[in-house]
């Protein structure tokens, strides 16, 4: 794509706003789709709804994290790092250091997870990254605006100090969203380029400022004109219908820490994807196109390289909707458009139906191209269907679909393998709304009482199979916004259809444990829980993040050895020889009250 020789040239497009867009036109459209079993009735019981979540209270404009479809080589951050032989945990604006060496269950000590003196009651930190012996904390702080970045270091025997706390001024994402690549903290961002604004449009591009006790420094702008790109076609639509997208990576084991960016121009963002390789947005439809027009979808390289862009057609059906192909030559991703009667000449599949994007890496340049009708898979559903959950897993694609307001008719549980173009229907008398990586495979739950699952074998020989049905009674799910299912294969399951599956469950206000499913190859049956006996809410003088909604309990596979996170419980599980988790120790490290730390108690 090209770049701008000048802030000078970056400003002066920026304020140039044409009366008319112009975008070439759309390839021709695809054949018809065979009927769907959704064309006709489905026997079946009405759907149960998943259990609502406790009550929120985030700040406007805030972007929950969803770490419930953990991508290969991305470190999606976690409450637990391991550092050495320490765990580290992030909770309600605290990191805790504790001990694990040998037989040992033991607090180390506890530091504020913001810069100290800072008043953070309205930070929200949800995430926690570990490079080398440093530890990174990402949190929106909705008082001073903006995305924050706090660091602490972790000595040998698990002391927490704390190094430097950085804003990005105007170039953090509206809410934390952050992921670490190859050591790079990586984060993208949205600012709406106003004309009207009277303001110098650059200082909208990312910036920098350090924290000290006397104030914030100066902010550094992260980019310059050279390093801002668009698309060629969008050149007719001028800078002050576009928007920034901006992705700005940070060394987090660096002395001082070096931030640079990467900005584009695009008409408004869709949804994007951090991958090994690349960050991959899929922009808005430029001002005044039909919404059977065509978007872009935009790659933002890790090393520097150029980015490029080519205009797609549909929309993304979710964050979880992209997938970097198994050879990394091809970006893959789910798309549909919900409207059938918009009018235009876009693919069939835009006017409702879904299909799945199978995109070559070559197709990118200036954005001037197209992707051709043959990137395309159309798939079965409805006209309007209503895509809940979907999962791309080592170049296979896996989704459940039913039609809208439809409560009498059970899902489509739809599965397209590596390197096929035929889907397979798995499934259509049940009911999924969550379907999570787990290994080269899957497993889709459903909402129904007794938490049902089913494994899914995606690159099974012969094509993708749907295991057995597992219910585990009298339970559901702790969290219903982002479930952190967490997989460990045994060691010798090359094939990684053997291991330990760990999930939350319980109640939000009452009971937490997590509960341990053994997998053997499409099967899976119980294997235990860890429970916590204290109540979840305690008093536990909180000055940041009291209201974040996923700070309970979390499953943790460190090595060898299983944890569990569960409130201020850190309960420590084994593997016994015949394949149950058994308890073996527990630590409560709920921090001192007000009144002890009144007293002179302190981290």
């Amino acid at each position: 794509m090209p770049s701008f020789a000048s802030d000078a040239s970056l400003r002066t497009f920026l304020r140039t706003e044409p009366p008319s867009v112009q975008v070439p036109p759309p390839p021709p459209p695809l054949p018809p789709l065979p009927i769907s079993h959704h064309d006709r009735p489905v026997p079946g019981l009405p759907r149960n709804a998943p259990p609502p979540g406790p009550i929120q209270h985030d700040p406007p404009g805030y972007r929950p994290v969803d770490l419930s479809a953990p991508v290969p080589g991305i470190d999606g951050g976690d409450l637990v790092q391991a550092v050495g032989d320490n765990l580290v945990i992030l909770r309600r604006g605290r990191l805790f250091s504790i001990a694990t060496v040998g037989d040992r269950l033991e607090t180390v000590g506890w530091i504020e997870a913001f810069a100290p003196g800072a008043a953070a009651l309205r930070d929200w930190a949800e995430q926690m990254f570990v490079v080398g012996d440093t530890v990174a904390v990402v949190a929106f702080s909705a008082a001073r605006g903006g995305t924050e970045i706090s660091r602490f270091r972790v000595s040998p025997t698990g002391e927490l100090s704390w190094i430097d706390t950085h804003q990005l001024d105007r170039g953090g994402p509206s809410g934390v969203a952050a992921q670490v690549v190859d050591g790079q903290l990586v984060l993208v961002s949205l600012e709406d380029v106003n004309s009207e604004s009277g303001g110098d449009p650059l200082d909208l591009l990312p910036a920098a400022a350090r924290w000290s006790p006397d104030g914030w420094s100066g902010a550094t702008r992260l980019v310059d004109a050279g390093e801002v790109f668009v698309a060629a076609p969008l050149r007719s639509v001028g800078g002050g219908r576009l928007d920034f997208v901006s992705v700005t990576r940070c060394d987090l084991a660096a002395a001082d820490l070096e931030c640079h960016a990467t900005s584009t121009l695009a008409p408004g963002l869709r949804e994007y994807h951090v991958a090994t390789d690349a960050v991959y947005v899929w922009t808005q439809r430029p001002p005044g196109a039909d919404r059977t027009d065509p978007a872009w979808l935009y790659r933002i390289p890790h090393r520097g390289r150029r980015p490029g862009a080519v205009q797609v057609f549909g929309d993304p059906v979710s964050p979880s909707a992209f997938g970097l192909g198994p050879a990394g030559t091809e970006i893959n991703v789910l798309v549909k458009r919900a409207r059938k009667d918009d009018a235009g000449e876009a693919p069939q599949f835009a006017l409702g139906r879904p299909a799945l994007l199978r995109l070559p890496l070559t197709r990118f340049g200036d954005g001037g191209r197209t992707a051709s009708e043959q990137d395309y898979i159309a798939l079965p559903g409805p006209a309007d269907a209503r895509l809940h959950d979907v999962a791309l897993v080592h170049g296979a694609a896996l989704f459940a679909h039913k039609p809208w307001n439809s409560s009498d008719q059970r899902d489509e549980l739809v599965a397209v393998p590596a390197g096929a173009t035929t889907p397979v229907v798995l499934d259509t008398a049940s009911d999924f709304y969550r379907i999570t990586p787990m290994g080269h495979d899957a497993v889709a739950s459903g909402a129904g009482a007794g938490l049902p699952f089913n494994v899914v074998d995606l690159d099974r020989a012969g094509g993708p199979i749907l295991g057995p049905r597992y219910e585990q009674p009298d339970t559901r799910e702790y969290e219903s916004r982002a479930h952190p299912f967490r997989y460990r294969p045994d060691p010798d399951s090359l094939d990684l259809e053997r291991g330990l599956l760990a999930l939350p469950v319980g109640d939000s206000l009452t009971r937490m444990d997590v509960l341990f499913l053994r997998r053997d190859g499409d099967r899976l049956a119980e294997a235990g829980r860890l429970t916590a006996t204290a109540m979840p809410r305690r008093d536990d003088n909180c000055r940041a993040s009291c209201s974040a909604w996923n700070r309970d309990v979390r499953p943790i596979f460190a090595g060898r050895r299983i944890f569990a996170l569960l409130g201020y419980e850190l309960v420590e599980g084994e593997l016994t020889p015949e394949g149950a988790v058994r308890e073996v120790r527990r630590l409560d490290f709920t921090p001192p009250t007000e009144a002890a730390l009144e007293e002179g108690a302190g981290p």
